[in-house]
């Protein structure tokens, strides 16, 4: 890419090295919890599906981490300071790779949404049921509802806060589309760290006690689109 060639490169201190490199070993270590269940039985992979959603933001978290020491940046220890550095990263610099480059950006409501970064060669087909079979035909598909559906949630989140802040039912349209345009673009390091909370907190029990097999998800899947759901 060529706005990674033009990096210009920095000499690290001491304390730096040792960071990025402590960054670097702790994303590996979560990589390799997630690659070690691909050496056990087939049939007992969809048990690890609840903690692999952890363990894939975690690399990502980690070594974004290692990645800001290394450019000479404050490195934050809060999640949503990190996701919105990354997200400055990806709508301004142009030095993340295809799909880590894509970004959703709008609101609040879906129609005012759009996905922006993604390759010319790129093409979508518009609605997609979340239990379709992933292909490479419906790949940007998929990826537009998954970054589309991230932004609603968390737009709903501070309408949710500006509702307890200012003891309301209702946020009025205006005020929802100030709080769309503050939120920053949405990215797929957004979507990780959303599949880990659910799977860690809000939604644990659809990943532990769900479908059980890729074959079970694939009737359901078929089973859905005969009926016309």
């Amino acid at each position: 890419m060529p706005k990674v060639a033009q990096i210009s490169r920095r000499s690290g201190s001491a304390e730096d090295v040792n960071r990025v490199r402590n960054s670097w070993r702790l994303a590996w270590a979560k990589e390799l919890q997630l690659r070690i269940p691909g050496a056990l039985d087939a049939d007992i992979l969809p048990y690890f599906v609840q903690g692999s959603g952890i363990h894939a933001y975690y690399v990502v978290y980690h070594s974004a981490r290692a990645l800001f020491t290394a450019a000479g940046q404050p490195v934050s220890s809060q999640h949503s300071k990190t996701l919105s550095t990354l997200s400055a990263w990806v709508k301004d610099r142009g030095v993340m790779p295809v799909p880590w480059s894509v970004r959703c950006e709008g609101g609040p409501d879906r129609p005012a949404m759009a996905v922006l970064g993604k390759p010319g060669h790129a093409t979508t087909s518009g609605g997609i049921s979340s239990l379709s079979n992933p292909s490479s035909d419906t790949v940007w598909s998929s990826l537009d509802m998954f970054l589309c559906t991230t932004r609603e949630r968390q737009i709903d989140e501070r309408k949710e806060k500006w509702r307890q802040d200012h003891h309301r039912r209702r946020v009025p349209s205006a005020e929802a589309t100030k709080l769309a345009s503050a939120l920053p673009a949405t990215t797929l390091f957004d979507g990780l760290y959303r599949l880990r909370k659910r799977s860690d907190y809000f939604d644990a029990d659809a990943f532990l006690d769900g479908i059980p097999s890729a074959f079970a998800a694939g009737s359901i899947t078929r089973q859905s689109q005969h009926s016309g759901d």
